[in-house]
């Protein structure tokens, strides 16, 4: 019980740090979009890249927002329910664990209400519809488009990186739960050969005790006595 609680609250911590890091860059890329939203192409196809990346990473980080914020939700309602049960007990009802959940409550509603101000700020959905706007010519959209294949290649080279690289975390983790398991098994083994020895050890002595005891009492053991 103590270690499926010691999980939770890593995943719990972890994407509460995960929710700070995207919080910061979604203020940071928000900011830099409102200085740039009123600026024109004009034409001018070289302005068209950075531009449509910013957009695309202010998108995919939106993306990320709401999914994190689901989980924030869920967390919140989990650690809710866990905490209406520990008030419920009246010998758990005002301890250091009660206080400290209502603490770790607090800090999700304000992470989940700055992020939600911030898929409000962003406007995305407005965004969306007007996004393409700007493109005047064929080879505007054109080039954009170009700009959007090589950035979703990346992405995927990325992903590719990302999962070969969990591969190969994984097949370490096998070798080393196979060679604690072949540890396991050789302990075991030894563990059973000693005990072996010990029950012949202990017999032997105890056959040995019985004949000085014999000896002793002028029994005849073996032909003598």
């Amino acid at each position: 019980m103590k270690a499926m609680f010691t999980k939770q609250q890593n995943v719990f911590k972890k994407r509460v740090e995960e929710a700070e890091a995207l919080n910061k860059r979604l203020k940071n890329m928000l900011a830099m979009r409102k200085q740039v939203q009123e600026h024109k192409i004009n034409g001018k196809v070289e302005r068209i890249g950075p531009w449509l990346k910013q957009e695309f990473d202010v998108f995919i980080n939106l993306v990320e927002a709401e999914a994190t914020l689901t989980g924030l939700l869920e967390d919140r309602a989990t650690l809710q329910h866990q905490l209406d049960k520990l008030r419920a007990n009246l010998e758990t009802a005002d301890t250091s664990e009660c206080k400290s959940m209502e603490e770790d409550i607090e800090l999700r509603s304000v992470q989940i209400q700055d992020l939600q101000q911030k898929l409000l700020d962003s406007n995305e959905e407005n965004k969306s519809k007007t996004r393409f706007d700007k493109f005047q010519s064929m080879s505007e959209a054109k080039f954009a488009l170009k700009v959007l294949f090589e950035q979703a290649g990346e992405i995927q080279k990325e992903k590719i990186q990302m999962q070969i690289k969990l591969n190969e975390l994984q097949e370490s983790y096998n070798e080393i739960q196979d060679k604690i398991r072949k540890s396991e098994s050789q302990r075991k083994v030894m563990e059973e050969k000693n005990l072996e020895q010990l029950e012949y050890l202990q017999k032997s002595y105890e056959e040995k005790v019985t004949i000085l005891l014999r000896q002793l009492r002028g029994v005849k053991v073996d032909g003598g006595y």
